[in-house]
């Protein structure tokens, strides 16, 4: 067999190019991986806001704190996607809410900030939450659901 000699710099060269080639696919490959969670996650049905419900039987089921905690975060997924804002898992709720503002009416903005006055102490501090917090919260998402599937979540 004929074997073809290399210089010691052309070897080099090689090894640079393949090493090179191989970053270059492997990042191809993870950003059409995201590029693809991205339009999947884009193309999910806008959900119809039902959270009274989940808040009341999360109540009737965990208590109070639970319910709150686990209801905040679905309230605030599900405004990201009726104004069409894309959010990623790493955004904390307040972020989210500053994101909020600019799509929704200035009443449903505070509304949403007095909730989350609720939210950040029994979330963070084991709050204890009265009997008027839960009302404030569950009045808050009522006339959030109203106000959002009466208006059709159509920018301010």
């Amino acid at each position: 067999m004929n074997w073809i000699k290399l210089s010691s710099e052309t070897v080099l060269w090689l090894t640079l190019d393949i090493i090179l080639l191989t970053i270059l696919i492997i990042l191809a490959s993870k950003f059409y991986r995201r590029l693809k969670s991205t339009r999947r996650i884009s193309e999910r049905p806008i959900p119809k806001l039902k959270l009274c419900s989940v808040f009341e039987d999360k109540l009737r089921l965990y208590g109070s704190k639970r319910a709150l905690t686990e209801t905040f975060p679905l309230l605030l997924e599900a405004l990201a996607l009726m104004v069409d804002i894309n959010i990623s898992k790493s955004l904390t709720s307040k972020e989210i809410l500053s994101k909020l503002r600019g799509f929704m009416e200035k009443n449903n903005v505070l509304l949403l900030e007095k909730m989350y006055a609720l939210y950040e102490p029994v979330r963070f501090w084991n709050h204890q939450l009265t009997g008027y917090d839960l009302e404030v919260f569950r009045n808050g998402l009522i006339i959030l659901e109203r106000s959002f599937l009466k208006s059709g979540a159509q920018n301010p």
